[in-house]
């Protein structure tokens, strides 16, 4: 085969030299495309990267989401200017990701060093402290409205989230493995959560960023629920809620009685976030009654 098939594309990759050798074999049986044939052939191509990068990217993995959005742009010739642009902000998107996740594999040696050292306690403020910055390694749809929320029992809620459908999310960590007195601490929770109104829920939100994110101009939850979701707050806020559980592993008898309450009293609203800081690079398993999902 003729080398300047090659040359005349340049080095991009060998889908274009693929191409090329079509092209000639079309030729040969008289059946040879039109350019406009060619640019629909990449156009698709680029199409398709596009849409494998993002649900690379919905589904966490944003080292894997850069590399189909480069690919792609490497013939971002063939689409028009406002998607080229959307490409782009695509690309830096999955760059983002990938330095957040980096940081948070950081944060989870240094809460293994807290282990190693047998300081628990601080340990806990760390993997607070990290999903607190990066909830979004738990789940996308969840935004954190608290931290250390006082509640009227006299109890203290590690972290309060609120997800898409403006439903509460509570979620206790505890320290190396969960006993099967965390049930009973978590389903209390729930029980004060799900008394929360609108204007209460507000007043966390506020307390979370006065004490917790106190730079900058402090916004309503309403700001922040409409900048992380792209919608405003539904009128039937905490409808229901969630409680989740975060270990570094869970114990038999836990799971039997979360599997209890979810099977037995429809209790379902239950999740169990496993990390494991000593095995790195690190796995998030997000547990449910049903199955598990791992995150990148």
């Amino acid at each position: 085969m003729p080398e300047s098939l090659f040359k005349s594309y340049g080095s991009r990759s060998l889908t274009v030299g693929i191409l090329a050798v079509l092209l000639v074999m079309l030729a040969v049986l008289g059946a040879a495309p039109s350019e406009g044939g060619v640019e629909d052939s990449l156009r698709q191509l680029v199409q398709t990267h596009i849409r494998d990068g993002k649900q690379e990217l919905e589904n966490g993995f944003y080292g894997e989401a850069g590399k189909k959005f480069l690919m792609a742009q490497s013939y971002q010739e063939y689409l028009p200017p406002a998607a080229q642009k959307e490409l782009l902000g695509l690309i830096k998107k999955a760059q983002a990701g990938s330095l957040r996740r980096g940081r948070v594999e950081e944060a989870l040696r240094a809460a293994n060093e807290f282990i190693k050292e047998n300081d628990l306690e601080q340990a806990k403020a760390r993997l607070e402290e990290i999903l607190d910055k990066n909830i979004g390694i738990a789940s996308p749809n969840w935004l954190v409205i608290g931290r250390q929320v006082h509640s009227d029992h006299g109890q203290t809620i590690d972290l309060l989230a609120i997800d898409r459908d403006a439903n509460l999310v509570v979620l206790e960590l505890k320290r190396d493995k969960t006993y099967r007195d965390i049930v009973a601490q978590v389903l209390d929770y729930g029980s004060w959560v799900r008394e929360l109104k609108d204007e209460r829920i507000a007043q966390i939100f506020d307390e979370y960023q006065n004490r917790w994110h106190n730079k900058g101009e402090p916004i309503s939850i309403d700001e922040a629920f409409k900048k992380k979701f792209g919608v405003a707050v539904p009128d039937d806020m905490n409808s229901t809620h969630e409680l989740v559980i975060v270990a570094s592993g869970l114990d038999p008898a836990t799971e039997r009685i979360v599997r209890y309450l979810a099977d037995e009293y429809g209790i379902g609203s239950w999740n169990c976030l496993l990390i494991d800081a000593r095995h790195l690079p690190s796995r998030l398993l997000l547990y449910t009654v049903n199955q598990y999902f791992t995150l990148e």
